[in-house]
Parts: C-alpha cells; structure tokens; sequence
C-alpha cells in the first residue's frame, strides 16, 4: 500500500507534491499560478541549502525543513517565502549590521548574485545619513519602512518612536516639538498683548510667561489691580469690579437678595457663583444647600419647590380625568372603573352587543381605541358570528401570558382554549404587495417576518395554528376556508383520542 503511494507523488524541482496539488490542467499544460508559486518556493529552497522534508499539501499547512547546519524547524511554505531564515541558526548568528543599523531578518539587502538591493539599501543610506546629521541614535532594528523604530534624540527628553519615512523627513522628537511650539506662540502672543495693553492705557505690573499664566494688570479705573491671564484679557475680560463681576460685588448682591426674601445664609463661605452655600428659607422646611448662581436666578427651597411640584401634578391629573370623563360621556360610552393615571387601563362599555373592555385613557384619547370586536374585518366578523352560532368558546384578539424567557405582545385574531387552537385571518396585504397599507403600516417584508415569528411563537406554547386566506376580501369565502381547516383538525383530533 505504501508503495503505491510513494509511486503517486509527483516531484516539481525537488519539492515532493501532493495528489490533491494540481500542477498540470487537462491539456497537460502548467497552471500558471500554482508553478510560480512552486517556483517561489523552490528558488529560496536552493539558495539557502533548505530541504523540505513533508509532502507539500497547500501554502498554509506546516511541512518540516531543514536547514544546511542540519537544523530541524517547522513552518509553512508560505511563511517560508519571506521569513527563510532557520531560528536555530539565528540565535546564534551575530547581528546583521549596515552603516550602524541592526537589520531585521527579513530585510532583503542582497540579491542573490551577491549585490545590493538598490532600493533597500537607498532607503537605509537615507536613514543612515539623517542619524548622522543629526547626531541622533537608533535604538532598535529596522524592520521596514511601515514598523516603527525606536530613537534616542538625545535633546534630554525620553527616546521616542517614529516611522523611518517619516524620521527622513524631518519628523523629530515629540516633547520638543510641544517646547518649540509653545516658544512659537509665545513669541507672537506676548507683541501682541502689551500693544493692547498700550492701547487701552492699562499697565501690566508681573511678568509675562505665557497666555495662561496669570498676571497682575492694573486697568486706571479707581479699583485696585487684578489678577487676570493674558489670554482672557485679548478675549476682552477687563476689571471684573466694572463688569459688576468680582467676589465682592457678588457677596453684596446675594445679601441684597437675602434681606428681600427674608431668607438667611447660615453656612459655608462663597467662593464662587458655583460653589453651594446653606440658606435657611423663609418657611417652615429645613435649611437647603444651594449655589449662588441658581439663587440669584430664582430658586428657592428644595421642599417648597417639590411640594408645588407635587400639587401641580395633582391639578394636571384632576383636569386630564376630568377631560377623559367629559370624552367618554361625549361619545355615548360608560366608564366603568375608576380612573388612576392616563396609562393604567379602566374597564369602558361602549354601548354595543359585545362585553366592556379595558383600555389605558392615553390609547383612548389619542388613537381613537374603541371596541375590538365591532372594528373587525368582515372576514373576521363572519367568522366571530360562526363560532358564536355553533357555541364555540372564543377569544378575540387573544395575548398569551407573558413568559419570563419568551416573547410578549403578539396578538391574534382569535383563541378557541377547548380546541388549543389559534385562527389567523390574512388579508391581501400578507401576501403582496398593498400600496396604502405598507404607507400606513408595515412594508410586505415586515408583515411576513412578523406572521413567521407569531406563528413560531404559537408553536411552541404547543397550540394548533389555522390561518385563514382573505386576500379577496370575500367573507363567504373565507368562511368555507375556516370550516374546512377547523372540520380537519377536529378530526385529526378524534382520530388521535381513539388511538
């Protein structure tokens, strides 16, 4: 057996091939991509005195090789055509060098005739002469131009990482770029800002060392100097005493406005418009905590405030029951349980054959929801009348319980609980496409999805599922379609009991 296998496999240039590796098509002819990777393989095979010892199978299986030294490692041929290098070996060797810098293994820089690879060694001659230049050290191998180096700038800042391309051309250490940044706009900023202070005939009493360093200006107005950061002052900040803005001013009016309310500051000391300060209010309520800002706006007592909150709802909630009632009675319906909140449902008789029904006064008002039963199809009608005819148990528009770990809201047209049957009626719109209703409802693609997870869903509550086809809008129809599936499931039924 093993002798007929050996007998099978096909040597391409000393690279034994598997059956399931086609070389040559139907004509006998090579195929072209297969050969140039065999090819690939083979070249960087003889050039380096590899061996492959396994059957190649495909690019990305692992095969063993040897390597000249006698080295065993495992690796893919794929791998094999841009990393050739034996691990064994290069542990050992000692670093590849080129003007300075350690070279990755697999960076290229000879060719196989022995000569320099010209576009390689360009692009590290380039580099090479701007570490030179700049008196700068590499720290790590260069791999290639798209794998960072690591830099020592020597600029007394930490080393740092760049991309050799764009190290080449003139990208240098981060921190100093900041540092040089910085002098730059302090350079230009500084002109600038004593040219306004000339301007405005304000004098400037510290030192400048940078926008946002603060300094002490004096602003010829009467007040003492203040303190104020040249960016804020080029923004057009000026004497915050004149701008009614300083510390304080704020304490004169915040007691200004304490003695009007008749309120008291008990606790804390102000610091700023934004830092809260404890004010017994001029009620019955414990003291609050509250800012500045938002008591010079207006705010008063947290309690008191809750407490008018609180009534507001009430009145809002008095004046909604009162309009729902006002509603019901309008349209010639009958409330009969006690109104609680717009979304908790209340039992409404809408004068009519059917039952009362509970309904939130939100969906009553605003969507216009009225009996289910009397807003039926024909289809559905028909269908209703039937089963109450022949005394069949029903439920119309039927919702499962809700299930802790299965889905909730599904509605259907009818529940028959004796028979553990669901009935579906589809109009035309569950079967093609209706103009109206997917511009008013949903498209053809929602409306099938839908019917597929209410159908699955009434399956596994383990209940029968009828559908019925009213896509012609013709209830007589309909209604032999409903018999006929109700009249074989009730057989089925009593075959099953019999057996």
């Amino acid at each position: 057996m093993k002798e007929d296998q050996l007998e099978k496999v096909v040597v391409y240039r000393g690279i034994k091939l598997a059956d399931s590796v086609k070389l040559f098509n139907r004509k006998g002819e090579y195929i072209l991509p297969v050969k140039i990777g065999l090819d690939k393989l083979a070249d960087i095979l003889e050039e380096c005195n590899f061996i492959m010892l396994d059957v190649f199978a495909k690019d990305k299986g692992e095969v063993r090789f040897v390597c000249e030294f006698g080295h065993l490692y495992i690796r893919t041929p794929k791998k094999m055509k841009y990393d050739n290098f034996c691990p064994n070996c290069s542990k050992n060797e000692p670093d590849r060098m080129y003007r300075g810098i350690k070279l990755g293994n697999s960076v290229k820089l000879y060719k196989k005739d022995g000569e320099f690879n010209k576009q390689v060694k360009q692009g590290l001659d380039k580099l090479a002469d701007k570490l030179e230049k700049n008196n700068h050290l590499l720290l790590s191998e260069f791999v290639n131009n798209t794998t960072k180096i690591t830099i020592d700038y020597r600029c007394g800042h930490k080393p740092g990482i760049a991309f050799p391309n764009n190290y080449t051309r003139d990208e240098g250490c981060y921190e100093c770029g900041i540092e040089s940044a910085k002098k730059k706009s302090h350079e230009k900023s500084e002109p600038k800002f004593r040219k306004m202070l000339e301007e405005n005939n304000h004098k400037l009493l510290t030192e400048y060392k940078g926008t946002k360093a603060k300094v002490v200006i004096d602003f010829n107005c009467g007040h003492k100097p203040h303190e104020i950061s040249p960016g804020n002052y080029m923004m057009g900040k000026r004497c915050p005493k004149c701008r009614n803005m300083c510390p304080e001013q704020a304490i004169e009016k915040l007691n200004e406005i304490l003695i009007k309310n008749g309120d008291e500051w008990i606790e804390g000391e102000y610091i700023n418009t934004h830092t809260k300060i404890k004010i017994k209010f001029n009620c019955d309520h414990e003291a609050n905590w509250i800012t500045p800002a938002h008591y010079k706006d207006g705010m008063g007592c947290y309690d008191c405030g809750l407490l008018i909150t609180t009534m507001a709802a009430q009145e809002r909630s008095e004046l909604a029951k009162k309009e729902f009632e006002e509603l019901v009675k309008r349209n010639g319906h009958q409330l009969l349980s006690e109104y609680k909140s717009a979304t908790e449902k209340v039992l409404i008789h809408y004068n009519c054959k059917h039952d009362a029904h509970s309904v939130s006064p939100n969906a009553y008002k605003t969507h216009n929801v009225y009996c289910p039963l009397c807003k039926v199809s024909k289809g559905e009608k028909i269908i209703q009348d039937w089963l109450e005819e022949n005394g069949i148990e029903y439920e119309a528009q039927f919702k499962f319980p809700k299930q802790k770990k299965g889905r909730f809201g599904y509605k259907y047209d009818f529940m028959l609980p004796n028979q553990n049957s669901i009935i579906e009626v589809h109009g035309l719109q569950h079967y093609e496409h209706c103009y109206y209703h997917e511009v008013s409802s949903k498209t053809l693609e929602k409306e099938q999805e839908n019917d597929r997870l209410k159908l699955e869903y009434a399956e596994s509550m383990g209940c029968n599922y009828i559908v019925v086809d009213y896509r012609e809008h013709n209830p007589e129809l309909a209604l032999q379609r409903f018999i006929k599936q109700y009249t074989d499931l009730i057989e089925r039924k009593n075959k099953l009991q019999k057996v």
